[in-house]
C-alpha cells in the first residue's frame, strides 16, 4: 500500500548554501508543494552529486516510486537524460503520475542529442516550461502534455528602499545563471569589455554567480 502521495526528485543540495538557480527552484517548489500539501505527503531524493552514490540514489528512486502515487521531477539535463527515462519505466509498474517542470532552458538545445530523454517525454503526464516559447517549441514537436507556469520564488525581494543606489565607478555589474553559452554569459563578458574598451578605463566589472 502507498504510504507517500507525493516524491520530489532533485537537486536539493541539504546543508549547503547554494546559488545555483536550479537548486533553489527545487527548494521552491519544496516548500510550496509542502504547504499545500503537508509535509507528511512529501518525501524527496535529493540528487545533489548522485553519481558518486548511483546504487544508493537507485534504491530510493525503486522505494520512492512504489510509495508514491505522483512522482516530481525537478532535474537538470544531465540528471534527467538517466533519471527520467528510469522513473518513465517504473511508472508501468507502480502506476502513478509524473510532473516535469523544466528549470531554465537548456532542454531545447539539448533534447535531440539525448534519445532517452527525448524517449520518456512523451510518457510524463504533465511537462511545465517556464516560458510560453519554449512551450509552444515543444507544442510544434507534436507534444500534447506541455504547458505553460509562469515563474515564481519564495525568496523576498529587496525593498527599493534597502537598495544601495549610490553610482560608484567601477560599476559592479552580474550574471545570476547557470554559466555556459546558451545562458549568454559570452555576451555578457564581451560586453563589458568592449564598453571599458570604448570608455578607455574601466568603468564596470563582471560579477558571475552560477556554476
Amino acid at each position: 500500500m502507498k504510504t507517500k502521495k507525493i516524491l520530489i526528485i532533485g537537486n536539493f543540495n541539504f546543508g549547503q548554501s547554494s546559488f545555483n538557480g536550479q537548486t533553489m527552484k527545487t527548494r521552491d517548489y519544496y516548500h510550496f508543494i509542502s504547504e499545500r500539501y503537508g509535509k507528511e505527503n512529501v518525501e524527496v531524493i535529493d540528487t545533489a552529486g548522485w553519481k558518486r552514490h548511483i546504487v544508493k540514489v537507485f534504491i530510493k528512486l525503486l522505494r520512492g516510486c512504489a510509495l508514491s502515487d505522483n512522482v516530481i521531477l525537478l532535474l537538470g539535463v544531465n540528471s534527467a537524460k538517466i533519471i527520467a527515462p528510469v522513473v518513465a519505466c517504473l511508472k508501468t509498474v507502480f502506476k502513478y503520475k509524473i510532473l516535469f517542470p523544466i528549470v531554465g532552458g537548456s532542454i531545447r538545445y539539448e533534447y535531440e542529442k539525448h534519445k532517452m530523454l527525448k524517449k520518456a517525454l512523451p510518457k510524463m503526464d504533465a511537462i511545465y516550461f517556464e516560458t510560453q516559447m519554449l512551450r509552444d517549441y515543444f507544442l510544434d514537436l507534436g507534444y500534447t502534455n506541455v504547458h505553460y507556469i509562469p515563474v515564481f520564488t519564495k525568496r523576498k525581494a529587496m525593498k527599493s528602499l534597502d537598495m544601495d543606489k549610490s553610482l560608484k565607478s567601477p560599476l559592479n555589474l552580474c550574471t545570476y545563471s547557470r554559466v555556459c553559452k546558451e545562458k549568454g554569459i559570452s555576451l555578457a563578458i564581451d560586453s563589458v569589455k568592449n564598453v571599458n574598451k570604448r570608455a578607455g578605463s574601466v568603468i564596470c566589472t563582471l560579477d558571475v554567480i552560477g556554476d
